[in-house]
């Protein structure tokens, strides 16, 4: 059996087109044995009377604290499947990608999948403006962290016992980390696997809270410092923190280096090319400050309790 996990938050006309594709993909992939469930994080919208119009889905809603994290884990305690598909709200699942990913009629190909992501960012009309699709892989290649789409088995979320709930962020790159440190890294498929929903006034809106949330990635440091899966990751993602922790100390020594620091998020935000770098610039210097100073200030991030209750 295949339990299709579907985890979101004010997604509202975006969840149409995850279930329909999800529907889509079981019978391109001729699964007839499975489930849906979506588990709703307090939506103040119409997500939860969008998810009731389908038939076969399973409702549960989230009370008090809540996050990505605390979502997976109640959808991975209910789900009955052998075979765990997990997406968010924003997310529409390429028909095709199932047939790829399975093997005969219940079998995956690797305990642990994913894919190739496309992009969308739309407009408060919700009309696409841009897309971006990264790069497909020549070959399927095995990768230290994932996003919010994987596949895994019940055996495997089982032992490892589902995500931190702690981290309101980076919850799935530690996942990956955990599975490196197990000998079952992330496999990603050559193949594009989903197509993903961003608006892009609230991508550009919210970027002084996702240098905030940047101290989730200092928690994430100290829990896998020694873990050399993480430290190859942290030298390709967090190296201008890492610069400045440097600049700070040598500085003592000479205030240029406080410089090259600046010079160094200056090519990071215009080598990104958006369309607003002096925002990236200030995004960036924001999110290292932050990383910084949680690396060493910030004990400990309390777990998060939770009610879950199906409707």
């Amino acid at each position: 059996m295949v339990s299709f996990i579907v985890i979101g938050r004010n997604e509202g006309w975006k969840l149409v087109l995850c279930f329909n594709s999800v529907l889509a993909s079981a019978e391109k992939s001729c699964i007839r044995d499975f489930e849906i469930l979506y588990i709703d994080s307090q939506s103040t919208d119409d997500s939860i009377n969008v998810a009731k119009t389908f038939d076969r889905i399973r409702i549960f809603s989230i009370e008090g604290k809540c996050n990505a994290a605390i979502a997976r884990n109640v959808g991975g305690k209910e789900a009955r499947g052998d075979v765990l598909v997990f997406l968010d709200g924003d997310m529409e699942l390429n028909a095709d990608f199932l047939s790829i990913a399975v093997k005969g009629v219940d079998d995956l190909i690797y305990p642990f999948l994913t894919g190739i992501y496309r992009h969308y960012y739309y407009d408060k009309n919700n009309r696409v403006v841009q897309e971006k699709s990264f790069q497909i892989a020549a070959d399927s290649l095995f990768e230290k962290v994932t996003g919010g789409f994987f596949i895994i088995t019940k055996e495997l979320w089982q032992k490892i016992e589902g995500m931190d709930s702690r981290l309101d962020r980076n919850e799935d790159i530690d996942l990956g980390l955990r599975l490196c440190k197990i000998n079952m890294p992330p496999l990603k498929l050559a193949n594009t696997c989903i197509n993903h929903y961003t608006s892009i006034d609230k991508f550009s809106t919210q970027l002084g809270q996702m240098a905030f949330h940047y101290r989730f990635s200092s928690v994430l440091a100290r829990k896998h410092l020694l873990n050399i899966h993480y430290l190859a990751l942290s030298l390709r993602t967090n190296y201008t923190s890492i610069f400045l922790f440097a600049a700070i100390i040598l500085t003592l020594i000479n205030y240029y280096f406080v410089l090259l620091y600046f010079l160094l998020i200056l090519i990071r935000a215009f080598v990104n090319k958006t369309n607003n770098n002096m925002r990236m610039i200030f995004y960036y210097f924001l999110r290292d400050v932050v990383f910084v100073f949680s690396f060493f200030f910030i004990i400990q991030v309390l777990p998060r309790c939770h009610i879950e209750s199906a409707l």
